[in-house]
């Protein structure tokens, strides 16, 4: 799932589960949005994955994560959303009370919330009515919420190249358009919401950093146009983050090298985006995460990273994956849990 840089600006409980530039020209963009000035105003971003919920549901262990984050200096946090069957139609949060006790506190701390949900398979035709059912709770509890603080928006992990049918061409055309509808719908189911909209409620998501190298076979047309998936998710997201899993800040194969596209194309169209850095274990692809190795390389990436993109009005900060892991890296957790 810092050192400050300079900027220039059934139904038991369910949870679904998975050119490098230095500078750039002045780019004309369109005003923002009011979720987009929302997004904006979080910036530079410092946000952790948080996917367990025995890190949010016990009042301790959110004392624990919000004191972490204050000692690390995050102040986003993405918590992965659990919800129940209402009735056959609607679905309403789980654990409700505590999630809204840790929005409230990580508020008072100047944290913010945002609810995250992701699978394979969440934004398939078949799976995306139940995933907006998902979405429409979210809604309804954050327009429940009586005290100060609400959650900020709504982040995805949809993750559509781990299906069986991406590596198939004509698979991956249907799979992409259907990541992209939904992301269409959702944005949409926001905006016909009168509190969602009213407050700025923000749609975001994470994507790998392979789709603008894939070129062709990631181009997809959608409403006449037809552009690289990132684009098209872009268009429709107020921010991304990109899983960037590099150990390196700049140069060949880095973090830097890996945002480029999407760095330079949220500037266009007065976006941004958030790079990424993993503290998972990943015995079969040690070499992109920190897990293992010196806390002080993690910094100086971190770092690094962020005083290369500080003036880039495209870049909005780094996230980091995840909780657990993290807590280990930076020496606060024995327990190698993510």
């Amino acid at each position: 799932m810092w050192p400050s840089a300079v900027w220039a600006d059934s139904d038991p409980v369910s949870a679904s589960a998975d050119t490098q530039a230095t500078t750039a020209p002045a780019i004309e963009a369109p005003a923002p949005t009011l979720s987009q000035a929302r997004a904006q105003a979080l910036r530079p971003i410092k946000g952790l994955w948080v996917w367990q919920k025995r890190w949010t549901d016990d009042l301790n262990e959110q004392e624990r994560l919000l004191d972490f984050c204050d000692d690390q200096g995050f102040n986003l946090l993405l918590v992965q959303i659990h919800t129940r069957r209402a009735n056959d139609a609607t679905r309403k949060v789980a654990y409700a009370e505590a999630f809204e006790r840790l929005i409230q506190a990580s508020g008072r701390r100047g944290i913010a919330v945002e609810a995250l949900d992701g699978g394979p398979r969440q934004a398939s035709a078949k799976k995306q009515a139940s995933t907006l059912a998902i979405l429409q709770a979210i809604l309804a509890f954050n327009a429940q919420i009586t005290g100060e603080h609400r959650l900020s928006g709504v982040h995805y992990d949809i993750e559509p190249y781990g299906m069986p049918g991406w590596k198939e061409t004509q698979t991956r055309q249907v799979i992409m358009h259907d990541l992209v509808t939904f992301y269409d719908r959702a944005k949409q189911a926001i905006a016909e919401d009168p509190f969602a909209s009213g407050m700025g409620f923000t749609l975001s998501c994470d994507i790998p950093m392979s789709y603008d190298s894939m070129g062709e076979k990631a181009t997809l047309t959608f409403k006449d146009k037809s552009a690289n998936l990132h684009e098209h998710v872009q268009d429709l997201c107020d921010y991304i983050g990109i899983m960037s899993y590099r150990t390196q800040a700049t140069g060949p194969n880095s973090v830097s090298e890996q945002i480029a596209g999407e760095l330079a194309y949220a500037e266009s169209i007065g976006s941004f985006v958030c790079g990424a850095l993993e503290t998972l274990k990943l015995p079969k692809t040690p070499q992109i995460t920190f897990h293992g190795k010196p806390v002080e390389r993690f910094h100086e990436t971190l770092d690094a990273v962020q005083s290369e993109h500080a003036q880039r009005s495209g870049y909005g900060g780094t996230l980091i994956h995840c909780y657990g892991s993290a807590r280990q890296l930076l020496g606060e957790e024995t327990e190698p849990s993510p």
